[in-house]
């Protein structure tokens, strides 16, 4: 967001606030900008092309798998035979180049017409495709030893957990399942990367990318909630997926709890309990982002922040707890995961209050640094704080005056939350989910200004 205020320079204010955005947006910013880069820069580089060959065979095989049937007219390929085909291509264009693809690709198509031909019950193709990747991991030996000891490894393990796959995509995965993360797919790795990662001119910095992320983040949380309740229980699977999903994003959880709640009320209570869990991951972000910049800061806010983190602990294992005793442990596991139209209207409401805070940036920048925490933190109390911080860091603003500003960015981010909590899930989840985030944003100011006393005796 901005790299050069100072404390009444409303201008200069916005335009740091600006310039870090690019610096934090959260730990789901941090983790698209760092870890890629320690992926691609460590040990995990040569792996990567050879995971990602696994991963499209295995998506592809798991649709596959769902459609060859059982009879004796079976399809030949499977979820395995399309892993290892994958894998298969991955190794020979390593290990030989194009013209080694190409001759393998004959002997597949060969072993292909010859498994349509054969009479017996088990037409699958595994056994012959693993021998032509046993075969060229062996020439791949040649030049990369290390590497071929971990694919044949990989190749080992797709083969043995060969009952545990077939169980898994035709007895626990259903068809939903299967278009809820091919929805999912597109919205991420079709679309997202195309966007302009920029702000638009004329709409007060509203970042396109910025925004379809969000929706991704929507769509995750539902289906990771999803999954976590089957795998799970409906009991453990809301509250643990809210605090894993808000590492990512404590709003978009939220909003995805509340469409959830909505959908089914039994679940309220559990959906709200993830809902306020996922502040704790808000938490754990803002210290992380602040210690990451000046670890003065976060030493002066660790006890609000903390006091934060186990106000909502608290809460959230009273709603559970209020859960159990309504009783509803034979609730059946919900059918529906993502629910893409929900999704799209949060994206929108979100989109608003961005567009709203960009303005009152704008319009209302010589307030004061005050204003503009306050102003941005209803997108993102991640940025302010980082934005705050670097002032600090910069010498413009002295470390005693930056509690004040970030403290207020975490609250009205806490009132987006809360915004976000009454649209997506109504009255009756807003009426759970609100008092813990005021118990919440209660427990900061007051540890703040307890250890404010105390710093002054």
């Amino acid at each position: 967001m901005i790299r050069a205020i100072a404390l009444g320079q409303g201008r200069c204010i916005a335009r740091t606030l600006l310039q870090c955005a690019s610096y934090s947006e959260g730990i789901l910013a941090t983790t698209v900008a760092i870890v890629p880069n320690l992926v691609m820069t460590g040990p995990m580089h040569d792996l990567l092309p050879f995971a990602a060959a696994l991963a499209i065979g295995l998506l592809i095989g798991t649709e596959r798998e769902r459609r060859k049937g059982t009879t004796r007219e079976r399809g030949a390929a499977g979820i395995r035979t399309f892993a290892l085909t994958a894998m298969l291509g991955a190794v020979t264009m390593s290990a030989g180049g194009v013209w080694f693809v190409v001759a393998m690709a004959l002997g597949l198509s060969a072993l292909l017409g010859a498994a349509y031909m054969r009479p017996h019950d088990d037409p699958g193709l595994t056994t012959e495709v693993a021998l032509l990747l046993t075969l060229t991991l062996g020439a791949l030996a040649q030049r990369a030893p290390g590497l071929s000891v971990a694919l044949g490894v990989a190749v080992a393990c797709v083969l043995q957990v060969r009952f545990r796959l077939h169980r898994f995509v035709t007895g626990v995965i259903t068809e939903g399942d299967l278009q809820d993360a091919l929805l999912l797919a597109v919205a991420a790795l079709v679309i997202l990367p195309v966007l302009p990662d920029q702000p638009i001119d004329g709409l007060y910095a509203l970042n396109p990318y910025t925004i379809w992320r969000f929706t991704v983040v929507m769509l995750l949380v539902a289906l990771i909630g999803h999954i976590a309740q089957r795998v799970l229980g409906p009991r453990a699977g809301l509250p643990v997926t809210g605090f894993v999903s808000g590492f990512a994003s404590s709003i978009a959880t939220i909003s995805a709890m509340g469409a959830l709640a909505k959908r089914n009320p039994e679940r309220l209570r559990m959906a709200a309990a993830g809902a306020v869990l996922s502040t704790i991951a808000t938490m754990i972000q803002l210290g992380i982002v602040i210690g990451t910049i000046h670890p003065g800061v976060l030493i002066q806010l660790a006890f609000p922040l903390g006091a934060g983190a186990l106000t909502a602990l608290v809460y959230a294992l009273w709603a559970l707890w209020r859960a159990s005793r309504e009783g509803g442990s034979d609730m059946p596991v919900i059918e529906v995961g993502i629910d893409l139209k929900s999704a799209l209207i949060l994206t929108l409401s979100v989109s608003l209050v961005m567009l709203a805070s960009g303005a009152l940036s704008q319009w209302y920048g010589s307030a004061g640094l005050l204003v503009v925490a306050m102003t941005g933190g209803l997108a993102d109390a991640h940025s302010v704080a980082a934005s705050v911080t670097s002032l600090v860091e910069q010498g413009r603003l002295d470390m005693a005056s930056a509690a004040l500003p970030i403290l207020a960015g975490v609250s009205t981010n806490a009132l987006a939350k809360g915004v976000v909590a009454a649209i997506s899930g109504g009255r009756r989840f807003a009426k759970t989910v609100v008092p813990g985030l005021v118990f919440v944003v209660a427990a900061i100011w007051l540890a703040d200004i307890l250890s404010s006393t105390v710093g002054t005796h």
